[in-house]
């Protein structure tokens, strides 16, 4: 019976030692060499919209619109960094008549026209 295990665990530690061999063998990797230059996609320009309307409340971080024409339609637009910095000392007064262009899909106003008060 030892004979039996005895040859059991040689064969057994002949063929680790054989995996373990060819896993320590470098192993040549052949890949497609490509010549041809890189391809450039163009991100496309985000879509705006417009927003028509009154101003209900103007902070420094967002602006409060209700629309004339459905006073139930009331939409609230976050200031892209670079208006937040544009708009910087400066306010809108309630009842101010104001346009809103925005980013398709998202509640980000990128422009504002209408009555903007510098703030002293």
């Amino acid at each position: 019976m030892t004979t039996t295990r005895s040859r059991l665990f040689t064969s057994w530690a002949l063929g680790s030692a054989f995996v373990l061999v060819l896993a320590a063998l470098p192993v040549r990797a052949s890949a497609q060499v490509t010549t041809a230059p890189t391809i450039v996609i163009k991100q496309p320009k985000p879509k705006s919209d417009y927003f028509h309307g009154n101003v209900v409340n103007f902070t420094p971080k967002a602006v409060t619109v209700r629309d004339p024409k459905n006073v139930y339609n009331t939409r609230t637009f976050d200031f892209t960094p670079e208006l937040a910095a544009k708009l910087e000392n400066r306010h809108m007064e309630p009842g101010v008549k104001i346009t809103v262009k925005y980013l398709r899909g998202s509640s980000t106003a990128v422009h504002l026209k209408g009555k903007i008060v510098t703030t002293q």
